[in-house]
């Protein structure tokens, strides 16, 4: 209970005295004290001019009448003055008092060291609040509290609570109680959320192409995923070190990013997970994306301009685009040059003895598994290799000639012709004479049929024009 206080008025019948400060919860008496030699009836205590208790009783000559006010609150504010009625029914009144009752302190607001601690670390709760100067003998308590549960062992003196290790179950809301013993004066705080934050861990990246090897103009998505972490996470791809920047994005389930893929899409790729507590590099994914063959271009490359039996000739076929390696097939006349076949890089080559089966029609493959390609048709026309020599003249009309073969493993039979007409049905030897007198001015041509197996063909050689 608070001392009392008053102004003197010595010319008042009546003087209502009251405490200086009044605060919150405090016990506080007002006493209307008559003036010496004054006796009253009766004394009435009003406040903001309107009454609040009555006394029916007379007084005694310098009695002093006190009201109460229990655990004083804002709603007892106000002004107060006392009325009296003495023996001859003459209304005495007393001087005014104003009654502000302060806060002993304030409602406590509750701190957190972070609101959104990373889960492993440590967290200092404070329930912040000033007790008011004028009580420095008041002593405040602390209470901490999660939820609906009490933190620790419940009152204590410090205004802190440390939790040296938060995890994500801690996660909630907190709050706190201040109290006074003396008065008994209690208040709580606001709420405050806290959301232990996960650290993400490391992601997987994948690759998701629509067959086993990527092909240029194929759709690839990338996903990368943590499986651990809290939301949201901000995912960031990488190819060759460089950010893909179109695919970054935050997500909660992982982040994805199509790739409409070219050549140049070859290479290394890594993802990265970050949601404000670190962040985490996956493994590094290696991409090779397959480039189809171009059309392919047939080269023949014989030692002459117009190839001939027994030259050899290099038959080469090159892809001038296309992802290695490349296997080159050979055709001739759409039958497959099996010996020719070979996987190679910088084009394929094939060489070839030539007889004379080997004119015609000739193409090439590539193919490096995404699809063949084929070249166009080259044509190759192998002519005989023979030559007629003049010996020496005979008689007049009679003369020598050799028909050689400059290929000297060739197998050949030789026939003679004069003016392209059989002169001799059987074979003849490579040197001998026309078989007849020939008439002067008229020339005299040799034919030459060879056969090699069972394919035959026919060359001519030079002619020798045979002047009478």
């Amino acid at each position: 209970m608070k001392q009392i206080t008053a102004h003197v008025f010595p010319t008042a019948n009546l003087i209502l005295q009251s405490p200086l400060d009044v605060f919150e919860k405090e016990s506080v008496i007002l006493r209307c004290r008559a003036k010496a030699n004054t006796v009253l009836k009766t004394i009435k205590l009003y406040k903001n001019g309107k009454v609040l208790e009555d006394h029916t009783v007379e007084i005694p000559v310098g009695m002093l009448t006190d009201f109460h006010i229990h655990q004083a609150s804002l709603k007892d504010n106000g002004k107060y003055h006392c009325t009296g009625v003495k023996e001859d029914n003459e209304l005495v009144s007393s001087n005014s008092v104003k009654i502000e009752v302060q806060e002993l302190f304030p409602r406590p607001v509750l701190r957190a060291s972070s609101t959104q601690p990373t889960e492993g670390g440590a967290v200092t709760l404070t329930c912040e609040t000033q007790l008011s100067p004028q009580r420095p003998d008041v002593q405040l308590q602390f209470h901490f509290f999660r939820d609906r549960r009490s933190l620790g062992s419940g009152w204590r003196s410090s205004p802190e609570f440390w939790i040296h290790t938060i995890w994500r179950e801690n996660s909630g809301s907190y709050w706190c109680q201040a109290q006074s013993m003396n008065p008994s004066v209690q208040k709580q705080s606001q709420r405050l959320q806290i959301q232990v934050k996960i650290p993400v861990s490391h992601p997987v990246l994948t690759l998701r192409a629509p067959r086993a090897q990527a092909v240029v103009g194929d759709v690839m998505e990338l996903h990368c995923e943590a499986w651990r972490g809290s939301p949201p996470i901000l995912y960031r791809f990488y190819h060759e070190d460089v950010s893909l920047e179109s695919c970054s994005s935050p997500s909660e389930r992982g982040g994805s990013c199509n790739l409409l893929l070219t050549a140049e899409h070859s290479g290394n790729y890594f993802c990265e997970a970050d949601n404000g507590q670190g962040f985490q590099r996956s493994n590094t994914v290696s991409l090779t994306v397959r480039v189809p063959v171009s059309q392919p271009v047939l080269t023949l490359s014989a030692p002459r301009a117009q190839a001939v039996v027994g030259d050899m000739m290099e038959l080469h076929c090159e892809a001038w685009r296309g992802s290695p390696p490349i296997l080159y097939r050979f055709y001739h006349e759409d039958i497959s040059l099996e010996s020719c076949s070979s996987p190679s890089g910088m084009g394929g080559s094939c060489n070839l003895l030539l007889t004379a089966e080997h004119s015609g029609n000739y193409f090439c493959e590539a193919n490096n598994g995404q699809g063949a390609q084929r070249s166009n048709t080259v044509s190759l026309t192998v002519r005989g290799n023979y030559k007629v020599q003049h010996v020496s003249p005979q008689k007049r009309f009679s003369w020598s000639f050799l028909c050689q073969s400059i290929n000297k493993k060739a197998n050949s039979s030789f026939h003679w012709l004069t003016n392209f007409s059989l002169a001799s049905p059987d074979p003849v030897p490579e040197q001998l004479r026309p078989p007849a007198r020939t008439p002067a001015k008229r020339p005299f041509n040799i034919i030459l049929l060879t056969s090699y197996l069972s394919f035959s063909y026919s060359t001519l050689s030079p002619t020798w024009p045979l002047m009478g």
